[in-house]
């Protein structure tokens, strides 16, 4: 998951989530749970945005998933980390986190190649791969926008 819509630099320089942003994620979240889509952990960045929006989808799920920080989830860190971290991982596993970052990783895992343009990712936006017999394949894909 991409974190959801941040206030401008300018006016906020943490760049915390925006009003609009915090309800995107909550629908985002409401959905989730709505739809059973169980997690059993989210990992985020150690940015304020992105711990944000993993407090926002964690506090709606049940049971309530507290997130975890995670190194190397930084948009501009390398995403071999995590696509290792993920491999050895047994649990459905929520990242929240930043551009590049996330559309290296899931080039990463798609295809071996984290130059690769695979998925036009928002804030807000949720990809849901799924790890079939050591191969990665993308189940779904949901946008804010699909939600008003």
């Amino acid at each position: 998951m991409q974190h959801g819509l941040q206030n401008p630099e300018n006016l906020d320089p943490e760049k915390n989530l925006s009003e609009e942003g915090k309800k995107e994620v909550e629908k985002m979240a409401i959905y989730l749970r709505e739809n059973k889509v169980d997690l059993g952990q989210i990992w985020h960045s150690g940015k304020t945005r992105a711990l944000q929006t993993a407090t926002i989808v964690g506090g709606l799920q049940r049971p309530f998933i507290s997130p975890q920080q995670k190194d190397a989830m930084q948009p501009l860190d390398d995403p071999q980390a995590i696509f290792q971290a993920l491999s050895a991982e047994e649990l459905d596993t929520m990242l929240v986190g930043h551009m590049p970052h996330l559309k290296k990783l899931a080039a990463l895992l798609l295809i071996n190649d984290p130059a690769a343009d695979l998925i036009a990712f928002q804030p807000g936006s949720i990809v849901c791969l799924q790890n079939s017999a050591d191969k990665w394949l993308i189940s779904w894909m949901i946008v804010p926008a699909m939600l008003k």
